[in-house]
């Protein structure tokens, strides 16, 4: 009998194995949610049909370009002494600096009050299914800090992420020993990431995400390994493993750890059985690292029910410091965007698979952020430094779509004080927005419970979807 032939993709497969096959290690219970989050859903009302994408622009965004524009001519350089804003449109390509409505890089809908920069053109269509949080505090200007701040909803100690990544929490809820659902209507594989952080500080295995680096990293580990064995061999081995003689003890005198152990071997056969590689199309010829490829990996992901929450890393390059920032900034905020409007026309255009008519956008959120913004002068160096006050887009089920909360302030982009019910800036009775708040509500507006993040969460009632 040959040996087994261990290759890059069988190593992958082991992986696998360990982090999607763990289910057996316990769950987790829905908390009541605190009195200081109180949600219109209450926790158990999760809907398992439910999905997650969170789409990171690294770098640090230029929100000028792109969530939080200004009109130029009011904001002009001439009087950047006394607004300290600079949109400086005019620097950029020709093809960014005359786009929008207005000719001057901006879209604006007056009776929507809703407005995009020059970078965010390619969501322009989808404003009425899309949401802004504006003037967001991060209490942070360095990379590390902001990036696992939005990851986790949760400020760093020091450096260091505190908590689990907001798909490890969903996927723990969603797919928990409370969740009342069949197993094999459940995705296969509850947590998916590419190119980004993930942490799982507390929960089973199952929630942890499966880390990949590209497309064909996620069908190399879908796909069933072969060993080079023969099907008669493969039967022999099987049966070994399944049977209790393996660890040499009696099936009722086996040790929990090796009981999970013999579990997670099973559901990790399951995956690997289930032949989801195939599941994946993609046009002959496509770049399956392109971020076109990424954005159609991460709806089929959710389309064919291999993936409750993918996070992907969707733009890089974006601490722009010096005179590139002119050049890269918008070209590669927007090659984000460009992947938000395939992920949202693609969710849009697939209908879900109930007979409803509804189509696969009405059951899924999708969360774009970054670390920080920048700031709102240009440096001496052409370039736009760290800026700690930044924004937010949430797109889909459980959204307020065409709506923007909050707002950064007309004299140097400073974070102001929210009214969190109506979602207008108010200094006497409003409190500033952080991340924590915006995930924990994204997540109590689905059923599941945001308290997890922390007891001074602040529900925001103005992110509840119009009824």
């Amino acid at each position: 009998m040959s040996g087994p032939r261990w290759n890059r993709r069988n190593f992958l497969k082991a992986m696998l194995m360990t982090a999607a096959g763990g289910a057996s290690f316990g769950g987790v219970s829905l908390n009541r949610l605190t009195p200081a989050l109180s949600s219109p859903l209450s926790p158990g009302e999760a809907d398992h049909r439910h999905r997650f994408i969170f789409c990171y622009f690294n770098g640090g965004w230029d929100t000028l370009l792109g969530l939080d524009p200004r009109d130029p001519y009011a904001f002009s350089d001439e009087r950047r002494g006394t607004t300290l804003i600079q949109p400086a449109y005019g620097r950029l390509p020709t093809e960014f600096s005359t786009a929008g409505t207005e000719g001057n890089g901006m879209s604006v809908d007056q009776e929507l009050g809703f407005s995009l920069g020059p970078a965010a053109q390619p969501v322009w269509k989808h404003r009425r299914d899309m949401c802004i949080v504006r003037g967001v505090s991060m209490n942070t200007v360095t990379h590390e800090v902001g990036r696992r701040y939005f990851l986790t909803g949760r400020m760093p100690s020091g450096l260091t992420a505190r908590g689990s990544s907001i798909g490890t929490e969903i996927a723990a809820q969603l797919h928990g020993p409370s969740v009342n659902v069949p197993a094999d209507q459940l995705p296969y594989v509850p947590n998916l990431a590419y190119a980004v952080e993930t942490y799982n500080d507390r929960h089973p295995s199952y929630a942890s995400a499966l880390k990949i680096s590209s497309t064909e990293d996620l069908l190399d580990t879908l796909t069933r390994p072969d060993f080079g064995y023969s099907d008669a061999e493969e039967r022999l081995i099987g049966e070994f493993l399944h049977s209790p003689r393996s660890f040499r003890i009696d099936a009722d005198q086996m040790p929990d750890m090796l009981r999970r152990a013999r579990r997670s071997e099973v559901m990790a056969e399951a995956v690997l059985a289930a032949q989801l590689d195939r599941r994946f199309q993609f046009p002959e010829g496509m770049n399956l690292n392109s971020p076109q490829a990424i954005g159609m990996m991460a709806v089929q992901a959710l389309t064919n029910n291999i993936c409750t929450t993918v996070s992907i890393r969707i733009a890089r390059g974006l601490d722009t410091h010096f005179a590139n920032w002119s050049t890269d900034q918008p070209m590669l905020q927007r090659e984000g965007f460009e992947i938000i409007d395939q992920i949202l026309t693609d969710l849009k255009s697939t209908p879900y698979p109930d007979g409803s008519g509804d189509s696969w956008l009405k059951y899924t959120t999708i969360v774009a952020f970054s670390e920080f913004s920048r700031t709102p002068l240009i440096n001496t160096r052409d370039g736009r430094d760290h800026h700690p006050v930044n924004s937010c887009a949430v797109f889909g089920a459980g959204v307020p779509g065409g709506k923007v909360i909050g707002a950064s302030s007309d004299k140097g982009m400073l974070s102001q004080k929210v009214n969190l019910d109506n979602g207008q800036v108010d200094e006497q009775v409003g409190v500033l927005i952080r991340p924590e708040d915006i995930l924990g509500t994204v997540m109590a507006n689905n059923g599941l419970d945001g308290s997890i993040l922390g007891r001074d969460v602040q529900y925001i009632p103005a992110l509840v979807p119009r009824t």
